[in-house]
């Protein structure tokens, strides 16, 4: 850190101070009730925390100057002039008093954003087009001062808001963002203070006594500021972001030793009205002080309120009397508005709400201009102004109302029914919406986002007692309560829209006719879905089915202007199937996930495989078998076992009948239907040879016979497809390469038994009866309530909730709902989808439609029902011989003759209506266009297909399965779209970071993408994704361009408490443009750095040489060494004239006592080596660990080098760190790891030395890795977990309560590269 060269320039060196003034101190923690006093004989060097800043009038200039843009608009582009990517802003010669400051993206649009000088306004550029731009009101009076770049910087930080281009009336406008569904704690902070102070960007700080401790909610890090009073009782932060205090002497604090003696009594407020000049409120008095002369300027008694405007003005209230104060220079006057006042209440920067004669309110701006707004007084409860035209105020115990003075009547928003709670606090948000928070019975918080409509959202968990709320910059808000501190944010409803062509269509639910409906260019449609051909999916919600389909590749949504309907068709024509995975596997039961997985019941566990990135995880069960699963609509999965148990989760079971669980439905989210075998005598035989593993578990069966569940269950000739439910794929003893009978059962009730040694394959519909029984139960999974339904029948579950039982013996069709019978003589009866069945009435086959009495006429052969599927619009696909026909009732619309002697497979229908089947080792796929193609790939003999929620299929064969992906033509399109859908959805969420990256490896030039998630990632206060998004958008540029990336970054940098991020771009631009005023960043109280084993002293050196430009950084480094060998050869001269204090035989276990009393931010130790011959150095680094935390405090950092070479399985790295155990090390001295890097990148001239010898044992630097540890009081866990990167301790067992055992362990990182934080801190 340092102060510019030309220091003789005092303005300049003060405009600096006041800089450095709003930036927090580095001192961390994540306790703000422990105490910060450091170790005993620690000192902290005076200054060091809390710099000196200066008043002295000078006007800041933006960081983006005059002086840059000249140089920016003279630098040479190495780009090809038919790039696409973003140029940086134009400045026209004839226009110097536009200066740049920051842009933004508006969807693919960049947004240029300037300050006009002699206009004193904000201005924009779009595509060379000129928009004027207008910004919210500021309606917190702590920031009324800041100018308008300031309060742009934070509104584009703000994710509550978003620029919004108008192109007809040319402005920028800032609007609502997207919808919020709720709001969630995202942290708690226990604690006690006198005064509390939202800072601008984005911390709070707090007064105790004579401290300031500010908190940075996203880091949980906490900085110290002391003041030399006994108590603090006002504060405030100015345009810049200095902090200025109050106390009860009436003396104001500019700085630790700058302070101004105002009045004798405490100081109650303060508040800047520009950078160098603040009102004092106190006793009825009130003051203007000025911070560059440090004297008051003028006193105001009897005062009961006053109020800033953003003009500078001051109005005053003396009782019934209003003035306004204009303020020029240091001379005031004074201007009587009115004597006849009953009460004001500020509005916004420009404006008071205040009560004139009978009553009558009134909106007055600075220019004494009145808006009447009738009898409303502003004596009502939480009475806030929206805007020029509406007001807001609580209304007795019930909720909300918002007046508006042109409709003449007020709108009331309400939560509940309830008047047993009560309104605590409410506050305005910068996209003008409005959150309060109640107490009592419906405690919690409740957000009105859209003011013209009655909708609300309520977020009541946890947020009891809150007494106020306010808004940080980012768009986060904070509860005060009590002895407590509330971080809320919002949760993000992002609205299902999809592209058609060039129209976007959004999705909507209709509560009030329960359905969807979807709106494209304002017209509206309703939304027809095609049917649920799968009954584990029956229970999914129309919301949740449209989700899935906007994830199909097979469809896309098709507007029918007609009908004014949008439906699903197929999206592209399929030219081939190709195989994507094969894991080969044996198991009992198996179920295809919603999410894109596909789970296995294997013995007691279900191992669940993940298809898009080929990973496997595992659950388990107590039980000894598990013989069916299931799916809630919200993705929640339940196990049935042998024993009559259904598994809830790994502890939480409910117990039926005796008998296995064979199949589960679920008709709602809280209730499933269940099928139970329950034997009279033992029907299965155990007689082959098939293991499982279930984990090596012994469990004990309902009949006390003990079991050894490890080498068990064999099925014999039995094969059971169950297309309702997915179970029993245990076809064993089925060899297809000898001609066995491939006989399956589609019959749920019915157990089919193969037949070997014949010549053709043919379907026994035979009943095959067994000395048992099934029955069917309705499970209530909240209740845990078990209902009996039947007994040996089959259950059919519909989309409407109903349940169909059909009695084989009766032939009765009935439905449970009202016991009714539907239908008699009913012979079979099988799924069509979630709303109709096909049902076998003698000789005819009919379609049972959703309607009483409704029946569509299928066919009369009996052969119809092989293979019977319900396609699109009442047509059915059936199997006919050797050919596979598609009818509408009863007339062949389609008919493939696929020979003699194939065998075929079970028919499976596709979310577009097209069919799949497999025929021999391939697949035939008969397309809705009755087109047919047949895959090129051999896919095994294939019994059974499933589809994906996205459009893959799943082939089932005897020992594994296979995952198949459609080939489709013009796969051009299937990109255009998916862009298409990612952009959609990171315009209303843009919280999906991981999307960006996603969409940058498929669009052609990825530059616009980064730069959206690194204004994205800034405003959620993600500085990783920031940083790595940052990194990637300038590897996609170069010359101009890249300086142009840079200065973005800087920009949003600047409104953010990231000072180490900010200085290291700011270093970057310097090196790039050579222009000073980046140094600006920087002073001279660097961090104070011990290096220790220096060896020849060339990382010293190095150190120096990467930050040349920052004078004086040597004076605060000690480097040392353990030998006494001062080389000629080393630059032990060269360091000492850059003031770096050298010294010799200093041992790394014992600087706790060499240095004793001092403090070092940052401690070096580079490649610790083994000297020859020295035993037990396995000790020196945990003990070199505690003697440096004797001089180091929380958020002061060790920095060790290791080499870590891991490539081509080399595992070296594990050895280096046993020998040097950073594992144990670290956390016996409670420091974290929270950073791993490259090393010989950073210090390209680093040469390592042995301790013993003058030579080096690592030749190559470029497999050497710092690692960063931090001090923490203490640690909560020792790995952090929920990270975007996060690193493992492996080698060793990890316990929390011994941590002795810990000198094998190493760490297990993610990555090398210098973006791998373990944390977020700074």
């Amino acid at each position: 850190m340092i102060r510019e060269k030309e220091s003789s320039k005092q303005e300049k060196v003060l405009e600096l101070e006041i800089r450095e003034k709003s930036e927090p101190s580095m001192i961390t923690t994540p306790h703000p009730t422990k105490s910060m006093v450091p170790s005993p004989g620690l000192t902290v060097e005076k200054g060091e925390e809390s710099e000196s800043s200066s008043f002295d009038g000078t006007s800041t200039t933006s960081t983006t100057s005059n002086e840059l843009s000249s140089l920016l608009s003279t630098l040479s582009v190495s780009e090809s002039s038919s790039q696409t990517r973003l140029p940086p802003p134009e400045i026209k010669d004839d226009k110097p008093n536009i200066i740049p400051i920051i842009s933004s993206m508006c969807g693919d649009k960049s947004i240029d954003f300037f300050f006009n000088e002699q206009k004193k306004c904000l201005v924009a550029k779009v595509d060379q087009d000129e928009f004027s731009v207008v910004l919210p009101p500021i309606r917190d009076q702590e920031h009324v001062a800041l100018s308008p770049v300031h309060r742009l910087r934070m509104l584009l930080r703000n994710r509550l808001v978003s620029p919004s281009i108008q192109t007809s009336t040319k402005q920028i406008n800032f609007v609502t963002g997207p919808p919020i569904e709720s709001w969630e704690i995202l942290k708690t902070y226990p604690l006690k203070y006198d005064h509390r102070l939202v800072r601008s960007n984005g911390t709070i700080s707090f007064s105790f006594c004579n401290t300031v401790k500010t908190l940075d909610v996203h880091n949980d890090t906490w900085s110290i500021q002391s003041f030399q009073t006994n108590q603090i009782t006002a504060m405030a932060e100015s345009p810049e972001g200095v902090l200025i205090v109050g106390d009860n002497a009436g003396v104001l604090h500019l700085s630790l030793d700058d302070m101004i003696h105002v009045n004798k009594g405490p100081i109650e407020r303060i508040t800047f009205i520009n950078q160098n000049q603040v009102v004092v409120g106190h006793q009825n008095c009130i003051s203007l002080v000025s911070l560059q002369l440090k004297e008051f300027i003028r006193e105001w008694t009897g005062a009961n309120k006053f109020f800033c405007l953003s003009n500078g003005n001051i109005i005053i209230h003396r009782g019934n009397s209003l003035s306004t104060v204009e303020i020029k220079l240091n001379e005031s006057t004074e201007t009587v508005l009115s004597k006849n006042i009953g009460g004001v209440v500020y509005a916004h920067d420009s404006s008071l709400f205040v009560s004139e004669e009978k009553d009558k309110t009134c909106l007055l701006d600075y220019t004494g201009e009145r808006i009447p707004f009738g009898n409303v007084p502003i004596g009502k409860l939480f009475f806030k102004p929206l805007d020029n035209n509406r007001i807001v105020y609580a209304y007795g115990t019930f909720g909300m109302e918002i007046y508006d003075r042109l409709k003449e009547k007020p709108t009331q928003h309400t939560p509940n029914k309830h008047n047993s709670w009560c309104i605590n606090c409410s506050t305005i948000l910068s996209d003008g919406s409005i959150i309060y928070a109640t107490d009592r019975r419906e405690a919690g918080i409740h957000h009105i986002q859209y003011i013209d409509k009655p909708d609300m959202t309520s977020s009541p968990a946890g947020a009891n007692s809150i007494s106020e709320l306010k808004e940080m910059a980012d768009g986060l808000v904070v509860g005060f309560c009590g002895n407590a501190l509330v971080v809320l944010q919002p949760v993000i409803l992002m609205p299902i829209s999809s592209m058609c062509g060039d129209k976007i269509i959004y999705f909507f639910f209709n509560e009030q006719k329960k359905c969807l409906v979807a709106k494209a260019d304002q017209d509206e449609f309703t939304v027809v879905l095609p049917p649920i051909r799968n009954q584990n999916h029956v229970a999914i919600s129309q919301l949740g089915r449209l989700k899935i389909l906007l994830r199909n590749r097979l469809v896309k949504p098709e507007i029918n202007q007609t009908n004014k309907q949008i439906t699903f068709v197929t999206r592209s024509p399929i030219v081939d199937w190709k195989k994507l995975h094969n894991p080969s596997l044996n198991y009992r039961c198996y179920l295809v996930r919603l999410n894109g997985t596909i789970s296995f019941g294997i013995g007691n566990a279900v191992e669940t495989f993940d298809i898009h990135s080929n990973t496997w995880s595992t659950q388990v069960f107590q039980t000894n078998q598990i013989t069916a699963m299931a799916e809630s609509p919200e993705g929640v999965l339940i196990v049935g076992d042998n024993a009559g148990v259904l598994h809830l989760s790994s502890d939480d079971s409910i117990s039926l009948n005796k008998g296995t669980i064979e199949r589960i439905t679920f008709i709602n989210q809280n209730q499933v239907v269940v099928r139970q075998y329950n034997y009279f005598k033992n029907i299965t035989n155990y007689s082959n040879n098939t293991n499982y593993n279930i984990y090596n578990t012994n469990y004990n069966n309902n009949n006390n016979n003990n079991t050894n569940y490890n080498n068990i269950t064999n099925y014999n000739n039995i094969t059971n497809y169950n297309n309702n439910n997915t179970n029993y794929i245990n076809n064993i003893n089925t060899n297809y390469n000898n001609n066995n009978i491939y006989n399956t059962n589609y019959n749920n009730n019915n157990i089919m038994n193969n037949n070997n040694n014949v010549n053709d394959h043919h379907y026994n519909n035979n009943y095959n009866v067994q000395n048992n029984y099934s029955s069917i139960s309705l499970v209530s999974l909240k209740d845990k309530n078990t209902e009996r339904l039947g007994i040996d029948t089959e259950f059919f579950c519909l989309s409407n909730g109903n349940i169909i039982l059909h009695d084989a013996k009766s032939k009765k069709l009935k439905t449970t709902q009202s016991n009714i019978c539907l239908e008699n003589n009913i012979d079979r009866v099988e799924y069509a989808h979630d709303s109709s069945l096909f049902v076998l009435e003698k000789d005819q086959i009919y379609m049972l439609g959703p309607n009483p009495g409704e029946r569509i006429p299928c066919g009369q052969n009996t052969q119809y029902w092989t293979n019977l599927k319900y396609t699109n619009d009442n047509r059915i696909v059936y199997r006919d011989g050797d050919s596979m026909k598609i009818s509408d009732r009863g007339d062949i619309l389609f008919n493939f003759n696929f020979g003699v002697g194939h065998s075929i497979g079970s028919t499976t229908i596709l979310s577009d209506g097209s069919i799949i089947y497999p025929i021999g080792n391939r697949l035939q796929h008969i397309q809705s266009n009755h087109d047919t193609i047949q895959s090129t790939q051999d896919h095994f003999r294939i019994g059974l297909l499933e589809e994906f929620a996205d459009g893959l299929v799943i082939g089932f064969y005897q020992g594994g399965v296979v995952i198949l992906e459609p080939v489709i033509k013009a796969l051009d399109q299937w990109n255009s779209f998916k862009i298409e859908q990612l952009g959609l959805k990171l315009k209303h969420d843009f919280t999906q970071l991981n999307l960006y990256h996603e969409l940058a490896v498929i669009v052609s030039d990825p530059y616009k993408t980064y730069i959206n998630g690194m204004e994205s990632a800034m405003k959620l206060n993600n500085i990783y994704q920031a940083r790595r998004f940052y990194e990637k958008a300038k590897r996609c540029t170069s010359g101009l361009l890249k300086i142009e990336t840079a200065i973005r970054f800087y920009e949003y940098l600047k409104s953010t408490p990231y000072k180490h991020q900010r200085r290291v771009v700011a270093l970057e631009l310097f090196k790039q443009t050579g222009n000073k005023k980046y140094m600006k960043e920087f002073n001279r109280n660097y961090k104070s750095r011990l290096i220790i084993g220096e060896g020849n002293f060339s990382y010293t050196k190095s150190l120096l040489d990467e930050h040349s430009q920052l004078e004086g950084l040597g004076k605060s480094i000690i480097a040392t060494e353990l030998q006494n060998n001062n080389n000629p050869n080393y630059p032990i001269e060269q360091l000492q004239k850059k003031g770096v204090k050298i010294l010799f035989g200093i041992n790394a276990k014992e600087i706790d006592q060499l240095f004793k009393g001092q403090r070092f931010k940052r401690i070096h130790w580079n490649c610790p080596f083994r000297g020859s011959g020295e035993a037990g150095f396995e000790q020196v680094i945990p003990n070199f660990f505690q003697s440096a935390s004797q001089l180091q405090i929380p958020g002061d950092r060790i920095h060790i080098s290791l080499e870590q070479p891991t490539s081509n399985g080399n595992t070296y790295y594990q050895t280096r760190q046993g020998e040097n155990p950073i594992v144990k090390g670290s956390i016996m001295a409670n420091y974290k790891l929270i950073r791993k890097r490259r090393f010989g990148e950073r210090y390209p001239n680093y040469k390592h030395k042995m301790t013993s010898a003058d030579k080096p044992y690592i030749h190559d630097t470029t497999v050497i890795r710092e690692f960063v540890f931090e001090k923490v009081v203490s640690l909560p866990s020792i790995q952090d977990r929920g990270k975007v990167k996060n690193y493992k301790i492996e080698g060793a067992s990890i316990d929390e309560n011994n941590k002795e055992n810990y000198d094998n362990a190493y760490f297990s990182c993610s990555s090398d590269d210098d973006s791998s934080d373990y944390c977020d801190s700074d």
